[in-house]
């Protein structure tokens, strides 16, 4: 019912699409069941399913998925003039997936459909912090970690995976 009422929109979801088109021809997938589907405005911001799926052995993969697709993490380090000590900002926000009202965190959010990581990043340094940061200056240290051969195999991934035995987040 509730994928009934958003199937195109699901479809067109950027983190489905990637998803999809990026899926590894080692799963069989027999079937997918649409459990929820959270709106953000007019977009879908969260998705989760549940799909039969085997590999090539017929072996049952785990296949519960709760999808958001793409996010951004911002480590701000700063560093003391007097004596070089290091710092970092975190925000404090309530966080109920935690359990905690007052989660003390590094500023990160969720990207759009368009990719844009660095802006994201600033954007949510602003909304979170209220520090303004050059794009330009930002670091992306996925790159700098799996840059290296050999590091994720001889297709680069996107990022890294916090939780992917149940999230495409990355």
């Amino acid at each position: 019912e509730e994928f009934a009422a958003n199937a195109d929109k699901v479809l067109e979801m950027q983190a489905f699409k990637d998803w999809c088109g990026s899926l590894d021809p080692e799963f069989i997938v027999k079937s997918i069941l649409v459990q929820s589907v959270d709106m953000f405005g007019s977009r879908v911001g969260f998705l989760k399913f549940k799909a039969q799926v085997s590999d090539k052995e017929n072996s049952v993969v785990p296949s519960i998925v709760f999808m958001r697709g793409a996010s951004v993490a911002v480590l701000f380090v700063l560093r003391c003039d007097e004596d070089g000590e290091l710092f970092t900002i975190l925000t404090v926000q309530a966080r109920f997936p935690t359990g905690k009202h007052s989660f003390h965190d590094i500023p990160a959010g969720m990207v759009d459909g368009n990719g844009d990581f660095t802006g994201v990043a600033a954007k949510e340094m602003k909304e979170e912090t209220g520090i303004e940061v050059n794009v330009k200056s930002l670091i992306d240290l996925t790159d700098l970690a799996s840059d290296k051969e050999g590091i994720v195999g001889p297709k680069k991934l996107p990022g890294v995976y916090p939780s992917c035995g149940g999230c495409d987040e990355y």
